[in-house]
């Protein structure tokens, strides 16, 4: 994995707003060299308007952008040596594969043999040989792509960003050329930023993941810790497939908690860990890290189930507990919908405060 211990792109406190709309609030973040960052979140949430700052298509109404120690903030776009593959790919028609590559080098000013030699090479990276003289309606949705992913690269950017780059692509196309996309970057070593709102795009591709919300990154981590220990309620329940489910607990008397109405005593291990104030908070329940029980069972939580999916290898069981609905992953039969069940936990969840959405360490409080 590559390194991100170098401050290869740092963005400081930029700002943006269009009109009375606010699309950034101050966003700091800092990129190492030869890492891939992945910019992940809702529509909306600002995260293209900060990648096409950086690219230089968008002016910021205030912060700084420096990559490998020099400020861009003033650089047009074209003198920023930053590679784009935008969401429709942006091909010319009337151009064949490598006319379209060639495309970059021909504004610099690179043309004859080392031009060739630059399309060659960069066609090969995306296994794109033999296949130059192709016009872009003769390729496949994930050729296209590629093509664009090629006249990125062709110009030998400082920097690659590329926004919701497979968005176009049906599901099985999506999976294969996201392979295709982390090998290019094992082999290229580009800095590498992308959009997406596809939390497992990120997952899989990303070295670090940086969760935007309401043009706020809400955390900046690895994907594992993204993951294990959200800092936020939000960033709980939007990474995740299914994602987790945000309960509201409230504390009642003689150590029995209220979900939604329902009433549940925890285990010991459990309830050591929950914060001790305040009175009512959050805890994201993940589906695998639920098990279906019975309902009398120790320290479950008795629920109904609502509806079941089956996927073949899995099930995914919806059960309502009180007014709040759980997600459980179960790799057996279960009772039919309807049923009165038991959800037991396995560990301790994630807490948050109900009102911040702050996480909450295991049993703080006075």
């Amino acid at each position: 994995m590559a390194s991100t211990d170098a401050p290869y792109l740092a963005i400081s406190d930029v700002r943006k707003s269009y009109k009375a709309t606010v699309a950034l609030h101050g966003v700091s973040l800092t990129v190492g060299r030869g890492a891939f960052t992945v910019l992940l979140g809702e529509s909306g949430c600002g995260k293209s308007t900060l990648l096409k700052i950086i690219a230089g298509l968008l002016t910021a109404d205030s912060g700084a952008i420096g990559l490998d120690g020099t400020a861009i903030d003033g650089l047009p776009a074209h003198r920023r040596d930053i590679g784009l593959v935008f969401q429709n790919y942006a091909l010319f028609p009337h151009l064949s594969v490598a006319e379209n590559v060639r495309f970059g080098l021909d504004m610099r000013g690179i043309r004859g043999d080392a031009a060739a030699t630059r399309i060659r090479e960069a066609l090969a990276l995306v296994k794109l040989d033999g296949l130059e003289a192709r016009k872009p309606a003769e390729l496949s949705g994930g050729q296209q792509q590629r093509v664009a992913l090629a006249r990125a690269i062709v110009i030998g950017p400082r920097l690659l960003l590329l926004d919701e780059p497979l968005s176009n692509l049906d599901a099985v196309l999506r999976s294969s050329v996201r392979v295709e996309i982390r090998e290019l970057h094992q082999r290229t070593g580009l800095t590498t930023i992308m959009v997406t709102h596809d939390q497992a795009e990120a997952m899989t591709l990303a070295d670090r993941i940086a969760v935007m919300k309401d043009g706020r990154i809400l955390q900046h981590d690895t994907p594992e810790r993204i993951y294990e220990e959200p800092a936020q309620a939000f960033v709980a329940s939007f990474v995740g497939s299914p994602p987790a489910a945000l309960v509201r607990v409230r504390r009642g008397e003689g150590g029995v908690l209220d979900l939604g109405g329902s009433a549940w005593r925890p285990p010991d291990a459990v309830a050591a860990a929950l914060p001790r104030d305040p009175a009512a908070f959050t805890v994201a329940l993940r589906p695998e890290r639920l098990r279906i029980v019975s309902p009398d069972s120790p320290g479950a939580i008795r629920g109904r189930i609502r509806s079941i999916e089956y996927l073949g290898a899995e099930r995914l069981v919806y059960v309502d507990i009180g007014s709040e609905r759980v997600i459980v992953r179960s790799a057996g039969p279960v009772s039919d919908e309807g049923g009165e069940v038991g959800v037991a936990l396995d560990g301790v969840p994630p807490v948050f405060d109900a009102k911040t959405g702050v996480r909450i360490e295991a049993g703080s409080g006075p």
